[in-house]
């Protein structure tokens, strides 16, 4: 079973990015490639980024270089706005806090929903 995918939302301008469950390091990698292929596909300055990651796992030491690497491709890509969907696990959402530092938090806007990311489109 996949643990992510992309959903792009042209009349809305939208990138939206569902993830969940705890990541392999095969599913970090498939992910990051996936990530590379879907935004060459758009013009990242006419689309808001959507990141519901709400249902994400705690992740193995292992994962970390690679979570880094993720917020990093996140932080670089040029979108107009980025959400991020607060995540329920209190101890995954201090682990991305801990991995992204300063970065996560100056690029992101955290919201409890995806709904809530829509309206301040």
């Amino acid at each position: 079973m996949k643990k992510y995918d992309f959903k792009v939302d042209s009349s809305k301008k939208i990138f939206l990015i569902n993830g969940g469950g705890m990541f392999s390091l095969d599913d970090a990698k498939n992910f990051m490639a996936e990530y590379r292929l879907n935004v060459a596909k758009i013009d990242p300055k006419e689309y808001n980024l959507i990141v519901d990651a709400k249902d994400i796992k705690v992740n193995s030491p292992e994962i970390i270089p690679l979570l880094e690497e993720m917020i990093g491709l996140y932080t670089a890509t040029p979108f107009k706005k980025k959400f991020s969907v607060i995540i329920e696990s209190t101890i995954a959402q201090s682990q991305v806090k801990r991995v992204g530092k300063d970065e996560l938090s100056a690029a992101f806007i955290f919201v409890p929903s995806c709904e809530e990311a829509l309206k301040q489109i």
